[in-house]
């Protein structure tokens, strides 16, 4: 404790700060390491969007050509954005999945936007034959049984 009031942390931007692991619950108790990560900072005016796509739509990460988001706040409007990460491996989400992690960069301006806000994301690429998505169909669906 006394280490801890000794201690100062600068950021190196103005803004909200975001817990890594997106709640607090999770980081209480936790041993860390020299170099994790604990939080982030992210500025109101440098908005990301995270997408999380489950495991079994993956093939289409390759080869991503439109992202469009939908806020829940105001799903009529759509924020059109541009992926600029995307996870190397699957990760087990809160809803208990196994999800990609995207990060996109959001193109629209839009003043209804704030931090924390959640909605849908639809994510296109190229066209598949039918023959490639009846075989990933019926696939997924006896892995399922």
């Amino acid at each position: 404790e006394w280490l801890l009031r000794q201690s100062y942390i600068n950021s190196p931007a103005d803004g909200i700060l975001l817990l890594s692991e997106n709640s607090a619950e999770k980081m209480e108790g936790k041993a860390v390491k020299t170099g994790d990560k604990l939080f982030e900072v992210f500025a109101p005016d440098d908005l990301i969007a995270e997408i999380e796509v489950d495991e079994q739509n993956a093939s289409l990460l390759g080869q991503l050509k439109n992202t469009v988001l939908y806020l829940h706040s105001s799903p009529e409007q759509p924020i059109r954005a541009h992926v600029f990460f995307t996870g190397s491996q699957s990760m087990l989400t809160e809803r208990k999945t196994f999800c990609y992690i995207l990060r996109a960069d959001l193109l629209d301006d839009s003043p209804n936007k704030r931090c924390g806000m959640r909605g849908t994301a639809r994510i296109s690429g190229p066209k598949v034959s039918l023959g490639y998505y009846l075989f990933r169909s019926i696939m997924l669906w006896w892995r399922r049984i």
